[in-house]
């Protein structure tokens, strides 16, 4: 390859990225090869620019990560039955070094297109789920959505409301953040009328949740919306202060169990057989414990748990032929699938991750890049509430929305002169 091609190849990486997705978001044997496309992208930019790829403060991480993911297609007794997630997890990680690598011109649009998809992303949430009756303060709009959209959506097999609530989350709170940022400048009218958007984006992804009904999710944006109203200012941070205290008042109240009873999610579809209430969310936790003490540094491969369970760690209170997809928890389900090497890998992720949001948001002006920053935040806080009870599993379709926040932050860092702190 040429410098000249390889010059090339690395100004249409993400193009190609996209190209390349149906075939790693759907993957078999046959499509496997496709995920070279990830490496060989990495040789024409050290071809034509001298790197691998853009170094960032998360490198070591995800080194140990994808060299956990390895081991763990070596541990697996089915390779095909993985491949889905180590695909995911390739596609993942190339998408997050291609945004990083951006320069920051493009980062203002690449916001743009991540958010247009978080806008269709509500869209099917809103009419393509699996629909179920288990908040009553919105079963009356749930049981008008499948009348007004039959034929056009099938909501018995629809999208996973608990998947879906997850990865909106990622998206909800940036459309808040920078809408209220837009709201709180002078500015022209296309600043207000793009404010509006976000709004209406924000507003349609918290409608998307309601009609799912994830609990977890629900409360994770609960906790986003309180952080980003911390950060607001000083009147914010006493709302907040009061907020919780509120809330810890509730909890005292209603005693940890009943709240997480609200916080666990009960799917009710042909595939779930049972309600996960709290007794079944704690079996859950303690079959994956289990696994990783039999598992420590390999894990028992990506995808393997809802195979091992009924194998090896048949469950009591939970009906048997149901489908546990994975341990309800993010660090969990990482310690399952790819060992305690791979789940200290994660931490880290999530530790360089943080200390990038901390230093953009200290050391950057009031404006539209630093409330990015506190949407970015402010979504990852409530995934990882979401996570505590529920998950997207490692490598999972949804998961590329998770790799590509993460490349936009990466990208905002490493644009500023505070990057050399972490570098």
């Amino acid at each position: 390859m040429t410098r000249r091609v390889a010059a090339w190849v690395v100004r249409l990486e993400l193009p190609i990225l996209l190209l390349a997705t149906p075939f790693l978001v759907f993957p078999n044997a046959a499509r496997s090869p496709v995920m070279l496309v990830v490496p060989l992208l990495w040789v024409a930019r050290r071809r034509a620019l001298g790197r691998f790829v853009r170094r960032t403060p998360n490198d070591w991480a995800l080194a140990l990560l994808l060299l956990m993911v390895l081991v763990s297609t070596i541990v697996t007794f089915d390779i095909l039955f993985s491949l889905p997630k180590i695909a995911g997890i390739v596609l993942g990680v190339g998408f997050y070094y291609a945004l990083a690598e951006l320069d920051f011109k493009w980062f203002r649009p690449a916001v743009a297109v991540y958010l247009a998809g978080g806008v269709a992303l509500a869209g099917l949430g809103i009419f393509g789920l699996q629909l179920d009756n288990k908040l009553p303060l919105v079963s009356g709009l749930v049981d008008r959505i499948p009348p007004l959209f039959s034929g056009i959506v099938n909501t018995e097999n629809g999208l996973n409301p608990n998947e879906v609530g997850g990865a909106l989350l990622w998206f909800v709170p940036v459309y808040f953040a920078l809408a209220a940022s837009l709201i709180t400048r002078r500015g022209a009218r296309q600043r207000v009328l793009l404010a509006a958007l976000l709004l209406v984006g924000g507003l349609l992804g918290s409608l998307a949740l309601l009609v799912g009904q994830s609990r977890s999710a629900i409360l994770g944006l609960a906790v986003a919306l309180l952080l980003l109203l911390w950060l607001s200012g000083r009147w914010g941070r006493i709302a907040t202060m009061l907020i919780a205290a509120a809330g810890l008042i509730t909890f005292v109240a209603m005693g940890a169990p009943q709240l997480l009873d609200a916080a666990s999610d009960a799917p009710a579809t042909a595939a779930y057989l049972g309600s996960l209430d709290a007794s079944s969310r704690v079996e859950i936790w303690e079959r994956a414990l289990y696994a990783i003490q039999d598992f420590p540094f390999t894990g028992v491969g990506l995808n393997n748990f809802r195979r091992i369970v009924p194998l090896l760690y048949p469950t009591l209170l939970i009906p048997p032929g149901m489908d546990i997809a994975h341990a309800h928890n993010h660090m969990l389900q990482v310690a399952v699938d790819v060992g305690l090497p791979g789940l200290v890998a994660w931490l880290a992720l999530w530790g360089a991750t943080g200390a990038m949001l901390v230093v953009i948001w200290r050391r950057s002006a009031p404006g539209p890049e630093r409330a990015a920053a506190a949407g970015f935040a402010a979504g990852l806080l409530a995934w990882a509430v979401y996570g505590l009870t529920d998950t997207i599993a490692l490598g999972a379709k949804p998961g590329i929305v998770f790799w590509m926040l993460l490349g936009l932050i990466a990208l905002l860092f490493l644009s500023r002169p505070h990057s050399k702190i972490l570098r």
